[in-house]
Order: C-alpha cells, then sequence, then structure tokens
C-alpha cells in the first residue's frame, strides 16, 4: 500500500492480486493473500487507507471515522431519510462551501442534542470544548451513497439471497457480504480470501 500520496512510487508491472479500495474488508482480502506469498497492489483514491476505520484530526481533537454511522434511509419515514431530505436542496454544493444556512441548521440541530444529552448528564453542561455535526450530505460526499447511508444495502434477509453479494467473480468484498460495521467486513475479506485461493483460513487462523 503507497504510504504517502506526496512521494512518487514505483507500480510493477505483474500483480497476483489487485484490490480496489482500501476498507476493512479490502485490506483483510489483501493482507491475507499477501501471507500465502501472492504480489498485492490495494488502489485507494483517498490520501488515507482504511475507510471506516481511519481517524482524522481537527482543532487538536481526535475524531473516529466509524462513529458516524448512518442507515435506514430506505424507509421514507424514517427520521434519517426525513434529514436527508430535509438538507438535500443542499444538495450539489461543495463539503465545507455549504452557505451560512446550512451551517445555522447543523448549529440548530447540535444544540437541541445538547439539551438531550444534558438532561441525561447534567454536570456535562458547559464542558463541551468543540463538537462537530455531519448529516447525510457529508457520507454523500465522502461515501458516494446516493441517500447518504453509510451501512449500505437493506437488512433484511432478502440481501442475503442475492447472488452478486457474494465472492465470486469479479470478486467483491466489504460489509455488504456478511452485514453492517467494521467487524462485518473483517469477516468478509476473509471470505473473500477464502473464495480466491480456495484456502480455509478460519481453520487456519485457529491453529
Amino acid at each position: 500500500m503507497v504510504q504517502s500520496y506526496k512521494k512518487n512510487h514505483q507500480v510493477a508491472t505483474n500483480y497476483d492480486a489487485i484490490v480496489i479500495g482500501s476498507g476493512m474488508g479490502s485490506l483483510t482480502t489483501a493482507a491475507l493473500l499477501a501471507k500465502e506469498g501472492q504480489k498485492v497492489l490495494v488502489l485507494e483514491r483517498h490520501y488515507t487507507a482504511g475507510g471506516f476505520t481511519h481517524v482524522f484530526k481537527r482543532k487538536g481533537y481526535e475524531w473516529d471515522v466509524g462513529i458516524h454511522y448512518i442507515g435506514d434511509v430506505q424507509r421514507p419515514m424514517s427520521p434519517i431519510k426525513k434529514l436527508f431530505d430535509y438538507v438535500s436542496k443542499w444538495s450539489g454544493t461543495r463539503w465545507m462551501k455549504r452557505g451560512d444556512d446550512y451551517k445555522a441548521l447543523k448549529e440548530k440541530f447540535s444544540q437541541r442534542l445538547f439539551e438531550h444529552l444534558f438532561k441525561q448528564v447534567p454536570r456535562l453542561r458547559d464542558k463541551i470544548d468543540y463538537y462537530e455535526l455531519s448529516t447525510p450530505l457529508t457520507t454523500q460526499h465522502f461515501v458516494n451513497y446516493q441517500n447518504g447511508e453509510i451501512y449500505g444495502i437493506e437488512h433484511t434477509p432478502d440481501r442475503f439471497r442475492q447472488k452478486f453479494l457474494k465472492p465470486g467473480i469479479p470478486i467483491l468484498t466489504g460489509q455488504d457480504i456478511v452485514t453492517a460495521g467494521v467487524g462485518a467486513a473483517l469477516f468478509a475479506g476473509l471470505i473473500t480470501a477464502s473464495a480466491i485461493t480456495k484456502i480455509n483460513f478460519m481453520k487456519k487462523i485457529y491453529k
């Protein structure tokens, strides 16, 4: 994996496997294949590898990307879907450049959330040093999901009956192979690596 986007790196002519994306599922697949002696190239358009497992720093604080999970967007009357529809008038605007009205709306939501928090933990009032709030538009910007959802495909039994959601040709991995979450993506990578190599990695890692 290229560690810095500021450096010029030499790319080989041939690889045993090319993995597109560096989320937990992809990195797990790549790592297992590499441990089996395969030459693996991981491609990532972002300058930081890790998908929802990476962090970013702002105002002296470290933020966990995976905390901002959004689901249930497929239901027309779900709160998250209603929120997305509400903020969709800013669709097409640029991240961090959506205007004062958008900032004011986020601040209004933030203060309402704080009031609920302070009712549960009153001693936290006046103790908040820095905070941020994101909307589904932020998720749409970073993840490129159409409706700003992070959990992906609807979580119903029907999803597991879809043949295209199984490791095959082309090879697919990530949380949609198993279920939502970082742990699921991790095991999806294991399943994908097993599908490619025909190796029982579960048996191998428990030796």
